[in-house]
């Protein structure tokens, strides 16, 4: 495999625990962004509510019970689109903190190279997703019909261990460079014959 990347820069060695205390600053984040979210939410409720009481007392006092209507409703609808877009932001940061980041550091735990991380990353990533428990967000397996499964994280990188053993830590022919090479011998056509082409066709050769 050295002889293929000749020429090629040297890859910069992956800082795992560099890595491990930006996810763990970002569990952190993802708490404090939780509450503020729910608080968000509650807000909203009590303004729309205090909205309401204040749109009854004036059209009592007023009589002009539309143009008040009209004034409220404006206002309850920006306080719900302010929250949609806040609630929006969260979903986003959540899916980054727990799960991009936690496909990520799993694949990086496995894989026999960096090149290898990216592509077990993927496989992981779609195989993880969101669910609520005990009241706090937190990574979950999917299964096919993406609905909860009872694996858990740890279980699902043996599995990808067992699937791909040529692209994990621990396996003599393990690396991109494991995989066969094209026929055709040392003259014959090498094309998309990288280390990243063939790890990729090792992924999609098993599924």
């Amino acid at each position: 495999m050295s002889e293929e990347i000749k020429g090629q820069p040297e890859e910069q060695p992956v800082d795992v625990a560099a890595l491990q205390a930006e996810l763990e600053s970002l569990r952190g984040h993802h708490d404090k962004l939780l509450g503020e979210t729910k608080a968000a939410k509650a807000k909203a409720k009590e303004e729309a509510e205090a909205a309401r009481i204040a749109s009854e007392e004036a059209a009592r006092k007023s009589g002009d019970v539309s143009a008040l209507d009209k004034s409220w409703q404006e206002k309850y609808a920006k306080a719900e689109a302010d929250y949609g877009a806040k609630l929006t932001a969260a979903e986003k940061q959540l899916q980054t903190v727990l799960v991009d980041n936690v496909a990520q550091k799993a694949a990086m735990d496995i894989a026999v190279d960096a090149e290898c991380a990216e592509l077990l990353a993927d496989k992981l990533r779609g195989s993880l997703g969101l669910a609520e428990v005990d009241g706090k967000m937190q990574t979950v397996v999917m299964d096919a019909d993406g609905k909860r499964s009872a694996l858990t994280v740890e279980e699902l990188k043996k599995q990808l261990v067992a699937k791909y053993p040529r692209l994990v830590k621990g396996n003599p022919a393990g690396g991109a460079g494991g995989v066969p090479q094209p026929a055709g011998g040392a003259g014959g056509s090498n094309n998309g014959g990288s280390m990243v082409d063939r790890a990729r066709n090792i992924i999609k050769s098993q599924g």
